[in-house]
């Protein structure tokens, strides 16, 4: 397979980029990702067992988050952060500036509806929702946040209630409401990955190194916390939770075993294991609602792995196709 050379990215002044003039694709799009040893937005073509990463559609990538349709990301490059818009009827990709974003960037998540993103600032210290429309994005004011005794370890983000929950290393968790308010949850705990029911009225969050999941209430007058797994023998350090797409799962990445763990929130309890041949840092969705993003490859020869649940839970992984020397 023959690849021209991309166009390049300041050629593209907010218009429209044909990727069809610039590479051959061929099979279904599982959406944008973030590619670090490429420090680029790739594509993901093809479909499960049979999916390759594509050459890059925009290089000079210093920072950035996709959005779970895989059809957005927010992007920093050359200093300015960027929405690119993936459409994939015509194969065309836009880029337009967010005006009043907070810099840098430090982490980000997305709304499940791909509506909107928070983006969390460590040098300003502030929490900032992003909204996109149909001409853009646009930011709304950045919430400053209290002092942190540790860096912030995970963010994640709910649907309908504007909720954002940062885990703070040894500081708990806060939640942050799009109004502004920041509330202490989970408060002196060291935690290590959170993730938020879409509705905002869950909380689930894993202790480091300590073999412990909890489940923090929040859709009352005071959150109430439970405990549903502590097995500091057996899960040693949880490092992402992802949440099935049928909401009656969480994925557990125990890093000490290098294993996927199937919780079932029904039962409470672990229904199946998966061994992982490399280190998942995150899990993301991934273009459809049944994949998820295993974290990004940290090197060039190494694929991407993901999460496919279409049938039950199995990893795969997909090979890249190595970039164009410009």
């Amino acid at each position: 397979m023959s690849h021209s050379k991309l166009l390049p990215l300041a050629l593209l002044c907010c218009a429209p980029l044909s990727l069809a003039q610039g590479l051959r694709m061929a099979g279904p799009v599982a959406g944008l990702v973030h590619d670090h040893p490429s420090q680029s937005l790739r594509l993901i073509l093809g479909v499960p067992g049979a999916a390759r990463l594509d050459t890059p559609v925009v290089s000079g990538v210093e920072w950035a988050s996709v959005s779970p349709n895989g059809r957005l990301a927010l992007a920093v490059r050359e200093g300015s952060t960027l929405l690119y818009s993936y459409d994939p009827a015509f194969s065309e990709l836009t880029e337009t500036a967010v005006s009043g974003a907070v810099e840098p960037p430090s982490l980000a998540a997305w709304s499940p509806d791909s509506a909107s993103a928070v983006v969390y600032s460590a040098e300003s210290r502030s929490l900032q929702w992003v909204r996109v429309h149909s001409f853009g994005a646009y930011a709304d004011p950045a919430i400053p946040l209290p002092a942190f005794d540790g860096a912030v370890s995970a963010l994640a983000v709910s649907g309908a209630f504007a909720k954002a929950a940062l885990a703070v290393e040894n500081d708990g968790a806060y939640l942050i409401a799009s109004s502004g308010t920041v509330q202490p949850v989970l408060p002196a705990m060291d935690l290590a990955a959170i993730a938020l029911d879409p509705s905002g009225r869950t909380l689930w969050a894993a202790g480091r190194k300590t073999g412990e999941l909890l489940q923090v209430t929040l859709d009352v007058d005071e959150p109430t916390t439970q405990v549903l797994f502590s097995n500091s023998e057996d899960i040693a350090d949880i490092t992402a939770i992802g949440l099935s797409a049928n909401k009656r799962s969480l994925y557990l990445v125990d890093r000490a075993s290098s294993r996927l763990l199937v919780f079932d929130l029904a039962s409470s309890g672990i229904s199946r294991e998966i061994a992982l041949d490399a280190p998942v840092s995150a899990l993301a969705p991934l273009g459809r609602s049944t994949m998820l993003l295993a974290g990004p490859r940290n090197n060039p020869d190494d694929p991407v792995y993901i999460l496919d649940e279409s049938a039950e839970p199995s990893i795969f992984f997909v090979p890249a196709v190595r970039e164009e020397i410009q």
